[in-house]
């Protein structure tokens, strides 16, 4: 477990990500929020991965588990033009007026299948509401802007639900809803889902995790195909190598990286 007094701050730089598609893939066919290297690098499978700087994006109960913690960065997609994407996460429990002060933000571009570039801004505040110490959940307020292709803005108030649950064994569960809103004015580049998964530290030096996903609108023979699996090896050496794979209906990625962590004591498992 990770040392709560700890600032545990990735660095990461992805190498590899989207090799072996049959196709470029359009933005807004990108099965995943673009948001923190590490996330892409094991095959965004995040779900159940509570520790890092980027896991209050991806599962907002892992800030109960988190004291002080921070990233921000920029990268692209399968190293072409679009989706480029930004990222900034701030969480600090024991501020000196005694209330937790939490904030994720990013925006990326995106392709239209029908041509041109959008672009998503989101804004969100993380809250937690702990139910048990191995039980977190928490919820994020996101405040989201998207201009479409056309040129038209689209304003909307999502919210993100996370659970998470942590075993003796080491193996823990997660469950995201996200991007709930109210109406049906939602956004063409993000989707309500539900995700959920399991992450597992095996000894010091491999953290292996899964999820899967459910898309508004999916049929089951859709959603049995649409999963994904990740693993980080390297324990508590500085550097360490991620990889994954994504499978959806109609294709399937694989990603890797190299992280480079400013902790080489930290424990994520």
């Amino acid at each position: 477990m990770m040392n709560p007094s700890r600032l545990s701050l990735f660095i990461a730089i992805v190498l590899v990500a989207g090799i072996g598609l049959s196709e470029p893939a359009q933005a807004s066919d990108l099965p995943f929020d673009p948001v923190g290297a590490r996330h892409i690098g094991m095959g965004a499978a995040s779900t159940a991965v509570w520790a890092g700087p980027d896991a209050i994006y991806h599962n907002p109960a892992s800030l109960v588990w988190q004291t002080l913690t921070f990233s921000a960065g920029m990268q692209p997609i399968q190293f072409v033009d679009y989706p480029s994407s930004w990222w900034f996460n701030f969480y600090n429990k024991e501020t000196e007026y005694g209330v937790p002060a939490s904030l994720v933000a990013q925006g990326w571009d995106y392709s239209s299948p029908e041509g041109g570039t959008g672009h998503f801004f989101d804004l969100g505040i993380p809250l937690a509401f702990n139910f048990t110490d191995q039980t977190p959940g928490a919820a994020t307020i996101h405040f989201a802007f998207e201009k479409r292709p056309d040129g038209d803005w689209k304003f909307n108030a999502p919210l993100d639900l996370g659970f998470l649950a942590r075993h003796s064994s080491g193996a823990t569960l997660g469950i995201v809803m996200r991007g709930l809103t109210i109406g049906t004015d939602g956004f063409e580049s993000r989707h309500e889902h539900v995700e959920y998964g399991v992450s597992y530290g095996v000894g010091s030096m491999l953290t292996m995790s899964s999820s899967a996903i459910w898309n508004k609108g999916d049929d089951w023979d859709s959603m049995k195909e649409r999963y994904r699996v990740g693993a980080e090896l390297g324990g508590s050496y500085l550097f360490h190598l991620l990889g994954g794979y994504i499978q959806e209906p109609d294709r399937w990625y694989a990603t890797g990286g190299i992280a480079l962590r400013s902790d080489a004591n930290a424990r994520y498992e």
